[in-house]
């Protein structure tokens, strides 16, 4: 504070000068004014220095107050889904969401606030007939397009996630006018084909993607015994 008062004290100096200065232009010879003009513009030039620095100062600090605060750890929620066999984790202030019985072991939850969606499904291989994780992949991208306009797809990436094999792509389409992005990952759970699919409005995708990665990331086998994860508090499905 100290320093932003000394700053606009000296540049309120500065500006008295050049007023006492103009009013004493009549008794200056002609031939010493472009001098004094000269000076003139100079004293103004580092007047607009010494503001912009001060806006700049107050961007930025507001700035690293704003990365302050969006680093500060929050506690995170383990989910249960798949007859307690999967976990997901999210952030403690996303919402879990009722889905029909149309989708057994599935959960959905939500962040409201922010308009952040997720559902994580575990389907038995029994119970569909997808003889590899390429066929899986393009079913749960074919059965997400359903409804949407100017859909845009890429290319799936195949990796592996601890000892499973895991495809991922991104998919873009239009919903009654609204603009969504959907982050899309099946994972090969030996007997069960485990799905993901986290959405938001461009915006928001772009905004909260390493969110979206840390929560598609979370996704895995319960642990064996019966031991849940570290988390605030747990929630079966």
């Amino acid at each position: 504070k100290l320093v932003w008062g000394g700053l606009i004290l000296s540049a309120g100096g500065f500006m008295s000068s050049l007023f006492a200065e103009d009013q004493s232009r009549k008794t200056i010879p002609a031939n010493q004014r472009p001098y004094n003009l000269i000076l003139k513009v100079v004293a103004i030039t580092y007047f607009g220095s010494i503001m912009f620095s001060l806006l700049l100062t107050g961007f930025i600090g507001a700035r690293l107050e704003l990365e302050k605060q969006q680093n500060t750890q929050v506690p995170w929620v383990t989910h249960l889904l798949g007859g307690d066999q999967f976990v997901v984790q999210v952030p403690e202030s996303w919402q879990k969401n009722e889905l029909s019985t149309d989708y057994p072991g599935s959960v959905y939850l939500s962040d409201s606030h922010n308009d952040l969606h997720l559902v994580v499904a575990a389907t038995p291989k029994i119970d569909v007939n997808f003889n590899s994780l390429e066929e899986a992949i393009q079913a749960v991208i074919k059965m997400q397009s359903a409804g949407l306009e100017q859909v845009q797809t890429e290319e799936p990436h195949y990796s592996q996630v601890g000892p499973f094999n895991a495809a991922d792509t991104i998919l873009k389409g239009s919903l009654n006018k609204t603009n969504l992005t959907f982050q899309i990952r099946v994972l090969d759970y030996g007997g069960t084909w485990v799905q993901s699919t986290l959405w938001a409005t461009p915006s928001q995708y772009t905004k909260y993607q390493a969110l979206f990665l840390q929560i598609r990331d979370s996704i895995g086998a319960a642990p064996i015994g019966g031991a849940k994860p570290v988390a605030i508090s747990v929630h079966r499905n």
